[in-house]
């Protein structure tokens, strides 16, 4: 990695060693035009070659203060839940990174639902459930969320960072919601909101849970591994029997 004054020193020796090369070919040159035009670009070399090397020093000072934030990326922590030590993966500063999703799978009458939180590999905390009630994808990936919260509070969490592929729930936990909540669950036509009850369960659950969440939006289906596990095991839950409602 070069370091400041190392950088600071070549643009100096270039732009120095330069000029130097400029006076000299214009002492050479026998005509006036030549010489202009030779010195003239002579001086737009240097300048190009002053530009780079202070380009350079950027990038290598932008590049060290991303490998600085970068160093504390990942680490193991401790939580507890019951009273037992648990195992938990921490891949950012802010909190626990917590991957959930929701599928419905099946068609019409027939969907299965269910939804599936995913903390790391072999984690103990990892679920996989039947939804109850009305069978639908976007129930499903509120629910997820639900439960990834409701976790955190007993593992005894202060923040969380919830990764989904489900805009829709990120909204209504922190958009839609709460405009809802105001306007008594009443759209902008004045009709119910249909997911009024697992919409008001979370955010009721997020407001007294102590527990600080964020939101990270990742592609569904798109290779990032947490989700992908997190979707394995909302499909596994849909495929399970239907728990009373």
């Amino acid at each position: 990695m070069v370091t400041k004054p190392r950088v600071f020193t070549s643009i100096l020796v270039a732009r120095s060693y330069l000029m130097v090369i400029t006076l000299l070919v214009c002492k050479m040159v026998r005509f006036q035009k030549t010489t202009r035009l030779t010195s003239s670009l002579l001086i737009r070399c240097s300048h190009h070659v002053l530009m780079t090397l202070r380009a350079r020093s950027y990038s290598s000072s932008h590049n060290s203060h991303l490998f600085q934030k970068c160093k504390n990326y990942s680490y193991i922590g401790k939580t507890r839940l019951n009273g037992s030590a648990v195992q938990a993966s921490f891949d950012a500063s802010d909190g626990s990174v917590v991957y959930t999703d929701g599928a419905c799978i099946g068609p019409g009458d027939n969907r299965q639902a269910g939804y599936g939180v995913y903390w790391g590999p072999g984690h103990r905390l990892n679920v996989s459930e039947r939804l109850s009630g009305e069978q639908t994808n976007n129930r499903a990936e509120i629910e997820a969320v639900i439960t990834a919260v409701k976790q955190a509070k007993e593992a005894g969490l202060t923040s969380i960072t919830i990764a989904t592929d489900s805009k829709f729930a990120q909204h209504c936990a922190t958009e839609w919601g709460p405009v809802w909540e105001k306007n008594g669950w009443k759209l902008y036509d004045g009709k119910p909101v249909k997911l009024r009850e697992p919409v008001e369960r979370l955010l009721r659950l997020i407001r007294e849970s102590g527990v600080n969440v964020s939101w990270r939006h990742v592609p569904g289906h798109s290779g990032v591994e947490g989700n992908e596990a997190a979707d394995r095991l909302a499909n596994m839950g849909a495929k399970k029997p239907n728990p009373i409602s």
